[in-house]
C-alpha cells in the first residue's frame, strides 16, 4: 500500500480531502474503487503494523459496526470529485458516463420495464 505524507494526511478530517489526496497521488485510484477503498481503509485502520495483526473477522466486525468509512461514501465522493474536476478523472470516466447516459435515455424513452414474474407463479 502506498504511504501518504503522514502529517498532512493525519490532519485531513473529512472523506473528501482524503479521497482527493489519493486521486491526485496516483491514477490507479481513479478507475478502481476497490483499490481506493482498500487503501483508504488500510490507513484508516492504522497502516501496516495494525493491518498485519488484524484478522478477517476483526475487519468484518469493524465494517459491520460502522467503524470504517462506508465504501459507498468513498465511491460517491470519488464520483463527485471527478464530475467537478476533469484532472481527477481516470481513463474509464467517459465510458462510465456514456453508459449512464444511455441507460437514462433508454428509461426516458421506454419507461421502466416491469419487474419479472416470480418463477413459482
Amino acid at each position: 500500500m502506498p504511504t501518504p505524507d503522514a502529517p498532512l494526511y493525519q490532519q485531513m478530517k473529512n472523506i473528501k480531502d482524503k479521497v482527493e489526496y489519493w486521486l491526485k497521488r496516483d491514477i490507479k485510484f481513479r478507475d478502481n474503487d476497490n483499490v481506493l477503498i482498500a487503501t483508504f481503509w488500510f490507513h484508516e485502520l492504522g497502516g501496516k503494523n495494525t493491518v498485519q495483526n488484524l484478522s478477517a473477522k476483526d475487519l468484518l466486525d469493524r465494517f459491520a459496526h460502522s467503524e470504517l468509512t462506508s465504501p459507498e461514501s468513498i465511491r460517491r465522493v470519488r464520483q463527485k470529485l471527478q464530475e467537478d474536476n476533469a484532472s481527477l478523472r481516470g481513463t474509464e470516466y467517459g465510458r462510465r458516463k456514456d453508459e449512464g447516459d444511455d441507460t437514462t435515455n433508454k428509461i426516458a424513452r421506454e419507461g421502466i420495464p416491469p419487474a419479472p414474474k416470480p418463477l413459482n407463479s
